[in-house]
């Protein structure tokens, strides 16, 4: 439960080895790089200037161009089988994606990638524009007339419209009263509209239109081409077909291209590697011969490190020295390959300061042993297991070296360990089985305790391990108090809450069942009156008023009151375990009555289909449901109950300047 030194260094080399060095920083990973903040260095070199990359621009834009174009051809990709898809991805070297670099023209790629993508926008929103007139157009169809024909003439207006949802009798008698020189004729009637022409002398036209405007008719302006309606809907059609032909072309050329996409991925790393190279020479300050740089680096690192780095370069100097006043080091955690999954848990809160302990292999325990209660089935746990072993080993450059990987492998196995001595295997399968059946004797042969039958004991038991973790998260407070040499803090307030809780759960005890022993119950009520004492007069130092101390160190003493509400809070423990197995035990029971209620047809027992399908689905989703609350609620626990009594936190995380690919698979191995 250590947390790894951290020093810092000051590097000193010649303008000449800036970009290798930086290289080899990258490709070693093991240093961070910070402000120049050694005031030494500084009040020496007053001049010394940030350096600015001149290439960092360019980089920028290129790997934003990469990006989008692996985007944009990934729906044209080649589709990849189940067992092509789950084949690791194969290792590159620096030199490898240096070579692809020489050999392929990204550039030009990105460029037509682009090209190819604003013309298929281009081409849709065409398609978007002549469907639109397409639809528009189509009711007037049926209208023989030459489009050039319906203009107004020096004698006569014509008027195309359409009415929304009234009876043609009635428009029909609304424009013959409205003069005796109008023709109206209905050209078509969709989707609730009635579409219609008026032909009529040019100086009756204003009585028409006063009738069309009584009857909300919306006009409809003349299209802008010659023919007939027909004739324009034909022309548009076409045009559109044509603008469909075009993108199927593109399309076409994208998928040529996506099959390249592989490239375009290597590429977008390689470049992205150097624009984070040349991102980090902001931090560098420089004079006309040399430049400086700070950084940090693990302590066991340094003598590797800058034997290799003075082998590599002759122009380069490696300084440590101390941190400046009130400066904290970057936090990297240590812990064997055990707790270092566990370390997750932590670095989602938040890292530990310097001075504090890593609570990583603190919590692990507990936390394997939560979440195994919570989720509580062996059956399930096979499955996990299974599915985590296949993603470790075919994976195991990639995502099966992920911490969260392991760590549910190892809450599996709790799982399985808490399933079979509760004999929950698929919830209540063991009851289903013969009972001479040699499966259902082995499956039986650890079982212990059944949690549904046993409900006050499984309580008690979730209970019982709060009251340990709480316990242990006070002690644990009260060893950091003793190393920062608190001893008062740590005897007279940690040490008196340890005694408080033990001897108040002993006459919690003694009320509720009477079999605690005479002199332990004579021990706790002396402990429990000392320990309140104690808190009265020590819980707060800060007050020097006798009476102010006291009263306030009483509504600390009330603070037992949170202890409670802790202890408490492990029964979520005990209600999830319960829940995943009695919806397993529901599961169950709806497939067996669906067998025993569906007749078999012709022979064939349709009903053991439907009870497959309710038993894989039904496990399927009360697997997926519960894996997310013991993840969850165990996760709070540490947080809330536990990290809460001793875990300040506030640290940062150690990000060393490295290789990061995105895409590719680097071997780092050879690098270093």
């Amino acid at each position: 439960m250590t947390i790894e030194k951290i020093s810092k260094v000051l590097f000193v080399a010649h303008n000449d080895e800036r970009d290798r060095f930086f290289q080899f920083l990258q490709e070693a990973g093991i240093v961070e790089i910070s402000e120049l903040a050694e005031e030494g260095v500084v009040r020496a070199f007053p001049d010394l200037r940030r350096v600015d990359s001149e290439r960092l621009n360019a980089l920028v834009s290129l790997c934003a161009q990469i990006d989008f174009a692996i985007e944009f051809l990934k729906p044209y990709s080649p589709k990849k089988s189940l067992l092509s898809s789950l084949k690791p991805p194969e290792r590159m070297e620096i030199k490898d994606l240096e070579s692809l670099a020489k050999k392929y023209n990204v550039t030009k790629i990105v460029e037509r990638v682009t090209l190819i993508n604003r013309e298929i926008a281009e081409a849709q929103n065409q398609i978007t524009k002549l469907e639109s007139s397409i639809f528009a157009l189509t009711p007037w169809a049926g209208l023989d007339a030459p489009i050039e024909s319906l203009r107004d003439t020096t004698y006569v207006s014509q008027i195309l419209f359409k009415i929304y949802k009234l009876p043609n009798e009635r428009i029909e008698q609304e424009i013959a009263n409205a003069g005796d020189t109008g023709v109206l004729t209905l050209v078509s009637q969709k989707r609730a509209y009635s579409y219609y022409h008026l032909i009529c002398l040019r100086g009756d036209r204003s009585k028409y239109e006063e009738a069309l405007s009584n009857l909300s008719a919306e006009k409809e302006p003349l299209p802008d081409f010659y023919g007939t309606f027909a004739y324009g809907l034909v022309k548009l059609k076409k045009e559109a077909a044509d603008h469909a032909k075009k993108i199927d072309r593109l399309e076409d050329e994208a998928r040529v291209l996506a099959a390249d996409r592989w490239r375009l991925e290597a590429l977008h790393d390689y470049y992205a590697i150097k624009k984070e190279r040349e991102e980090a020479f902001y931090h560098i300050r420089a004079s006309k011969g040399v430049f400086y740089l700070e950084g940090w680096i693990p302590e066991a690192e340094i003598s590797p490190f800058v034997a290799r780095l003075k082998k590599a370069f002759s122009l380069v100097e490696t300084i440590p020295f101390p941190h400046a006043e009130g400066e904290k080091s970057p936090i990297l955690l240590k812990n064997d390959s055990t707790n270092r999954p566990f370390e997750m848990i932590t670095e989602l809160y938040g890292m530990p300061n310097p001075k504090e302990l890593d609570p990583t292999p603190l919590l692990s325990p507990f936390f394997v042993v939560y979440f195994g209660l919570c989720l509580s089935d062996a059956g399930y746990a096979l499955i996990l297991i299974a599915a985590l072993l296949f993603v470790i080993f075919r994976f195991k450059d990639t995502i099966g070296k992920m911490k969260v990987i392991h760590l549910f492998l190892w809450c599996s196995v709790s799982t399985l360990l808490v399933g079979t001595v509760t004999g929950s295997w698929f919830g209540d399968t063991i009851n289903y089985l013969p009972e001479d059946s040699i499966v259902r004797t082995i499956l039986s042969l650890g079982v212990a305790f059944d949690p549904l039958k046993q409900t006050m004991g499984f309580m008690v038991l979730c209970i019982g391990l709060g009251f340990i973790q709480v316990v242990f998260g006070i002690l644990i407070k009260m060893y950091q108090n003793a190393r920062k040499g608190n001893i008062t803090e740590a005897l007279f307030i940690q040490l008196a809450w340890v005694v408080f809780l033990f001897s108040g759960s002993a006459l919690v005890v003694q009320f509720m069942s009477g079999d605690v022993p005479n002199s332990v119950l004579t021990i706790s009520k002396v402990g429990i009156s000392t320990a309140a004492l104690s808190l009265v007069v020590f819980s707060h130092p800060e007050y020097k008023n006798p009476i102010l101390r006291i009263l306030w160190g009483i509504y600390a003493v009330y603070g037992c009151t949170a202890f409670i509400g802790d202890l408490m809070s492990y029964l979520r423990l005990l209600a999830l375990g319960l829940s995943s197995s009695i919806i397993a035990i529901v599961i169950n029971l709806v497939a067996k009555l669906t067998v025993d209620s569906i007749p078999p047809v012709f022979g064939v027992k349709i009903g053991v289909v439907f009870a497959i399908l309710i038993l894989v689905g039904g496990h399927f989703f009360n697997l997926v449901i519960n894996i997310l609350g013991a993840f969850v609620h165990t996760t709070r626990l540490q947080y809330v109950e536990f990290f809460t009594k001793f875990y300040e936190g506030g640290g940062r995380p150690f990000r060393p300047f490295k290789l990061d690919p995105k895409y590719v698979l680097l071997n780092q191995e050879k690098i270093k």
